[in-house]
């Protein structure tokens, strides 16, 4: 192949994808490939594949998937690199099976949020430290994509959760009825930026709850609107 790129004249084998497949540039090109391939087919080159040499001299099909493979394949992930950087590479990670694609919730807090991050952490680190044993079981790497993706699930608020489960802005839009429910409901969580460690939080885990709500939970209870008593009277 490296003979017949050098008698074109071309320094290297670099077709066009975004140009048309007709053009002399690409044509010439084209030449190289499928002569390349032929004669790489039929000397035996290819033998390791099986492939099925009754096809061996089938021009057309053979111009058929080089342009398909050329104009269309590699067209779309040039596309898909120029119109973001890194996409074709998160394209690949998100189609990997062993990767699990993080979807967000608009209706989830970011406190539950970073939490649910530390615990996929958690569940990562014990995975390698595991792999090898019986015991292993891979788990699928949780990623958060290069361009968030919302999920689909119908928002839905969990039975059993506190307030602070709820993003704020999506709770105060609900109405007096399901805000009422949550009068009495305590603080879990601190702030987000509060969620960063295990350590951090284990030693406000061990906190008496009034110490963790005069540090961190009015913080978080005061950004929820829960409606007064007249409101609730009126139910």
């Amino acid at each position: 192949m490296f003979r017949g790129v050098s008698g074109l004249g071309l320094e290297v084998w670099q077709p066009d994808f975004t140009g048309s497949p007709d053009s002399i540039y690409n044509s010439a090109h084209e030449l190289v490939a499928l002569q390349s391939f032929r004669t790489v087919l039929t000397t035996g080159g290819y033998n390791f594949l099986q492939p099925d040499l009754r096809f061996a001299t089938d021009a057309h099909l053979h111009r058929k998937l080089y342009r398909h493979i050329i104009f269309s394949y590699q067209r779309k992930r040039l596309e898909l690199e120029s119109r973001e950087a890194g996409g074709l590479a998160e394209r690949n990670k998100m189609t990997n099976p062993n990767t699990y694609h993080i979807k967000t919730l608009a209706h989830r807090s970011d406190s539950a949020t970073a939490f649910m991050r530390l615990c996929d952490q958690a569940m990562f680190r014990n995975a390698v430290a595991e792999s090898g044993t019986r015991r292993f079981r891979r788990e699928r790497d949780r990623v958060v994509p290069h361009t968030p993706e919302e999920s689909q699930i119908a928002p839905r608020i969990p039975k059993k959760v506190t307030v602070d489960w709820i993003d704020p802005e999506y709770f105060n839009s609900l109405t007096v009825r399901t805000r009422a429910k949550f009068v009495k409901s305590k603080i879990a969580l601190p702030l987000p930026e509060h969620i960063t460690n295990w350590a951090t939080l284990r030693q406000i885990d061990q906190m008496p709850y009034d110490q963790f709500m005069e540090l961190f939970g009015n913080a978080v209870c005061s950004l929820y609107n829960f409606p007064s008593a007249e409101e609730i009277a009126q139910l």
